[in-house]
């Protein structure tokens, strides 16, 4: 039906409808046929998929918390996948330190990912592969987001809560450099705009530019 990645499900009574991913062969016709589970999933594969129900069913193929997940444990796996990209890199700087030690770390944090990104794109040798490959990331914190948002209440995601922040706050301004036509420098700027939008807060004059390594204009 559509790959579209900002579509949202929500199944009610989720526990009456919501299976049949194993394939069931007809003993007298011999059609093979799977639940309505299976069919909604295969029409939308980049759908976030919430299940409401006060009885879940825990049985073969009929398993309410296997079909939707533990909001928590998919909450940590897709953290544990966004924390992994920055191995390598100390973003610790960026959660609690002074606003210009954050802008600095973010600035960096940003320049991480995208030479990641770039690396693994030139790896890969058709053209849409590479366009997953620069967006990994992007599609990675978007995934995160969802989960988080599903678990926002339990102590593991009060837990995480400021770095989950710091990864989106890079995807936004990856997102905001994508957009910026230009050469390198310019898209940074545009980036590094981004980031004091949405997650400086400070009354403390910072040299926004020499903060982040570029050349401050002579005005």
């Amino acid at each position: 039906m559509t790959d579209r990645r900002n579509v949202v499900v929500i199944a009610d009574e989720a526990h009456r409808s919501q299976y049949g991913f194993k394939a069931k062969v007809d003993k007298k016709t011999g059609e093979i046929t799977y639940g309505f589970s299976k069919y909604l999933r295969d029409a939308l594969p980049n759908a976030s998929f919430i299940g409401f129900t006060g009885t879940p069913i825990e049985k073969d193929d009929v398993n309410t918390p296997a079909v939707f997940g533990e909001a928590v444990a998919k909450m940590l796996n897709r953290f544990g996948i966004v924390k992994d990209m920055f191995h390598g890199f100390d973003y610790d700087a960026g959660l609690s330190r002074t606003p210009k030690e954050r802008l600095a770390v973010m600035a960096a944090a940003l320049d991480w990912i995208l030479a990641k990104q770039h690396e693994a794109a030139e790896r890969e040798k058709k053209s849409e592969d590479r366009k997953k490959a620069h967006r990994r990331y992007q599609d990675a914190v978007l995934a995160l987001s969802k989960a988080f948002s599903l678990a926002s209440a339990s102590d593991e995601a009060r837990e995480i809560r400021d770095e989950v922040g710091f990864f989106q706050t890079i995807r936004a301004a990856l997102a905001k450099a994508s957009q910026a036509e230009g050469g390198s420098t310019a898209n940074k700027k545009l980036a590094v705009q981004q980031i004091i939008d949405r997650s400086v807060v400070s009354t403390e004059i910072v040299d926004i530019l020499s903060a982040a390594g570029l050349k401050s204009p002579d005005i």
